[in-house]
């Protein structure tokens, strides 16, 4: 959908400046809960002299666009990925409703 493409370039734009100096590690496609298989890219960059890596995923349904970020260390534990990985498992995005 061109909203999830629109999403994923301005969220590049911003995490790349704001954790300048970053760079795009990987770009594929990756499972995001019940949504399937969602576009992601992972940057490595920089924030008050610490490393920052943040995996970011986008998508977009029939009414919305989403933009889903990670942020984590340099080097996450294992235990801490784990527990990432649980709770994008678990991520839907239903129809909305009227109010």
């Amino acid at each position: 959908r061109p909203g999830a493409q629109f999403a994923q370039h301005e969220a590049r734009a911003t995490l790349l400046k704001r954790f300048a100096p970053a760079r795009i590690v990987s770009e594929r496609r990756a499972p995001l809960g019940r949504m399937g298989m969602v576009r992601t890219f992972e940057l490595a960059g920089e924030r008050d002299n610490r490393l920052i890596r943040a995996l970011v995923y986008t998508t977009a349904t029939q009414w919305r666009t989403y933009v889903v970020t990670m942020l984590t260390g340099e080097n996450p534990s294992k235990r801490r990925l784990a527990e990432a990985n649980r709770i994008l498992d678990t991520v839907s995005f239903s129809k909305p409703r009227k109010i």
